[in-house]
């Protein structure tokens, strides 16, 4: 969102509901199946590796069902537990990325304007995804005068704090790591 403000003439839709996206309303959801492919919009989706991703979302995961699963939780136990949101029932957290993800793919398949981006990527070289933006025919900045932001601490900045860094691979269990595979 920071990026696209500084970078593309349209900017991102605010809403006054933190982390929620305006328009849209889901930032950490589903894609709203009402989606319009001939939507002037464009929906930028970042996937991540499952291995630090799920040791972020049991530290922050921003859903009151599952930050209750990772209190007190080994990373085998919260990978492995039941739970409910939205009336949802899911095996484990895995199998909610696991279908967040599959909607994501499809509407990329079938949407010109739902692009994908890699977490680790966009931390790393932004400007791919707003020179695909540009591709598209979006008002973005993809030059050399790419404006990165200094002060978001997960592009290197210090402004908010240090930006959450999962512990070393090795900290992990094989049991952990045995889990996380069998959920994939």
């Amino acid at each position: 969102r920071v990026m696209t403000n500084e970078n593309c003439r349209e900017r991102h839709y605010w809403s006054p509901k933190l982390d929620a996206d305006g328009l849209y309303g889901w930032k950490h959801d589903f894609l709203p199946e009402s989606f319009a492919a001939a939507s002037r919009d464009a929906v930028v989706v970042v996937f991540r590796c499952a291995a630090p991703w799920a040791v972020k979302m049991r530290k922050t995961a921003y859903s009151g069902a599952i930050d209750r699963l990772g209190r007190g939780a080994g990373l085998q136990a919260f990978l492995s537990t039941r739970f409910v949101e939205r009336g949802v029932t899911y095996a484990h957290v895995l199998e909610l990325r696991t279908r967040k993800y599959a909607q994501y793919l499809r509407f990329g398949r079938s949407h010109r304007n739902v692009l994908g981006a890699r977490y680790e990527d966009l931390t790393q070289d932004p400007e791919f995804l707003f020179r695909r933006l540009k591709a598209l025919g979006y008002a973005c900045n993809a030059r050399d005068d790419f404006q990165r932001v200094k002060a978001y601490a997960k592009f290197g900045g210090a402004g908010s704090g240090a930006h959450f860094k999962p512990p070393a691979n090795h900290s992990w269990s094989v049991a952990d790591w045995a889990t996380l595979v069998d959920r994939l």
